[in-house]
This record gives structure tokens, C-alpha cells and sequence, in this order.
């Protein structure tokens, strides 16, 4: 079995990266898409859900740029993989194990949350700095 989690939190995790890199300067969706691989039309989905869910500001306009509302140190990446994904589960709900495997799953799927609550936008920041030059850094669990 393998358990990752989804492009979208790997690509929401890369935009967020590049943003707080910028500063308060802000930095422009077209940047980000291509300092961290992303497609535009699929950034523009997470970067909304990104901007709905109070962690950026964006300003509109062909200068437009996003920025952090928050340090990197306040930003947790359960609460990233929360607004961009839902809940972490071990299991498709649509066709959930028996119950005594659920509940199982449902406590590993708990570690994993709490695993998450720990980690903050800048371990990431400090991470993907450490691993400058290799390929794009994807987030496994």
C-alpha cells in the first residue's frame, strides 16, 4: 500500500514555499508556477483555495502577487493539508474496511495528523533549501 499525499498538497506546499521566499514583496502566479513546476490553470485552483482559506492575500491586476498573511513558523502543514485536501485518511470512505480495520486505520490516520500538526511552513522552506538543485521536492507520508 502506498500512502502520499495528493498533488495538489505537494503543489500547494511549493507555492506557499516560493511565497514566503518572497517577502513582503509578494511574488506574481506566474512566478510560482514556473520556479516550482506548477500548470497555471492548476495553480490558479489551489491558490484560490489558498487565498479562501486565510493563508495568503493576493492582489489582482497584471502586477498581481501573493503574499503570506502569516510567518512560516504559524503555519502548520495540517492546516495546509486540511484546506487543500480534508481530512488525512488511511482508507476511501466510499468503501470503508470492516470496523475493527477502520478503527485501526482511523487512529493511524490520528498519528498521522498529529505528525503533521508539528511540521511548520518553514521546516518545508528549510528543507527544500537543503535540497536546491535536485529535482522538485515532493512530500510523502
Amino acid at each position: 500500500m502506498s500512502c502520499k499525499l495528493s498533488q495538489r498538497v505537494d503543489y500547494g506546499i511549493r507555492a506557499m514555499v516560493e511565497i514566503a521566499n518572497a517577502g513582503s514583496q509578494g511574488i506574481t502566479g506566474a512566478t510560482i508556477a514556473q520556479r516550482s513546476r506548477i500548470p497555471k490553470p492548476f495553480l490558479k485552483q489551489i491558490m484560490a483555495t489558498l487565498v479562501k482559506n486565510g493563508f495568503v492575500e493576493s492582489s489582482r491586476g497584471p502586477q498581481g502577487k501573493y503574499k503570506l498573511l502569516m510567518t512560516p513558523e504559524e503555519i502548520r502543514l495540517s492546516r495546509i493539508v486540511l484546506a487543500l485536501e480534508g481530512t488525512v485518511s488511511l482508507y476511501d470512505p466510499a468503501s470503508p474496511p470492516g470496523p475493527a480495520l477502520r478503527f485501526l486505520f482511523d487512529q493511524l490516520s490520528q498519528a498521522v495528523s498529529n505528525e503533521l500538526e508539528k511540521v511548520t511552513l518553514l521546516d518545508c522552506m528549510k528543507a527544500i533549501e537543503t535540497d536546491r538543485g535536485a529535482q522538485p521536492l515532493m512530500f510523502y507520508i
